[in-house]
């Protein structure tokens, strides 16, 4: 939600100091003055924009027409500047108004209305019924905060999986098998067949065969890790404090008599 700070202030050169120092904090196009000094904006009793008194009714929540008098009298008087923010920054910028000395327009109306009842009852005693007439009323805002509540991701914890590698020994039990030649000499005594050849010389070669283990890898799959995230909702009980504008009325019984 957006809100709209009013500072008044009766030196024009302090209220556009309050408008450069906003601008420079970061409220630049938010600000606007309105006064008889005011660049751009020069008010005068007859002449004053209906336009934004009408922006300034909607701002503030004025409905009843009488609660403008008193802006339009500081602008007659000094210098109104007016500050459209966020709810979250009106802190920051009070801060920023309070550091070029505003005036409390409250107890500068009630001053002006003090000085306009004087001014009246200065008129003589046959005009009672004008001074009755010509009597001003007061109207006394009553602001009060509204708590909003938003929501923002933030980062609650982790979870990292790292992979590496590692070695273990195994064995396995594997038959192997070898040739072995051997000779054997059996004693014979019968005539030589033909084609025996045999007082041939020649050489008769018997080769031996044996296994031996051949290791080979292959890479099988046999896990897969998994990785997801589901959400759950809770709830929760947001505390803080709002501030209101409170009012007491004191009656001063005490008439003093011209």
């Amino acid at each position: 939600m957006a809100s709209t700070i009013v500072g008044y202030f009766e030196d024009y050169d302090e209220a556009r100091s309050a408008e450069q120092d906003l601008i420079e904090s970061g409220f630049k196009g938010e600000t606007q003055l309105v006064g008889q000094q005011a660049d751009g904006m020069h008010l005068t009793q007859n002449a004053q924009p209906e336009s934004w008194w009408e922006r300034v009714k909607v701002a503030l929540g004025i409905e009843d027409e009488r609660e403008l008098t008193t802006y339009r009298e500081a602008t007659q008087r000094g210098t109104l500047l007016t500050v459209h923010v966020a709810d979250e920054q009106t802190d920051q910028v009070a801060d920023i108004l309070e550091r070029h000395h505003p005036v409390d327009l409250d107890q500068r109306a009630e001053s002006w209305q003090a000085d306009s009842k004087a001014t009246l009852t200065g008129v003589g005693a046959a005009q009672p019924a004008a001074r009755e007439n010509a009597a001003t009323e007061v109207s006394v805002p009553i602001a009060q905060e509204q708590l909003a509540i938003g929501k923002r991701a933030v980062q609650r914890g982790a979870l990292r999986i790292h992979t590496y590698v590692s070695e273990r020994p195994v064995e396995e039990v594997v038959t192997l098998r070898e040739e072995q030649v051997h000779v054997d000499r059996r004693p014979a005594d019968r005539a030589a067949q033909p084609g025996e050849a045999a007082f041939q010389e020649r050489t008769i070669e018997v080769q031996e065969l044996g296994e031996e283990a051949v290791v080979s890898k292959q890479a099988r799959v046999v896990e897969e890790v998994s990785v997801s995230k589901e959400q759950k909702a809770r709830t929760e009980t947001v505390r803080d404090t709002v501030r209101k504008t409170e009012v007491e009325v004191d009656r001063d019984d005490k008439v003093r008599k011209p």
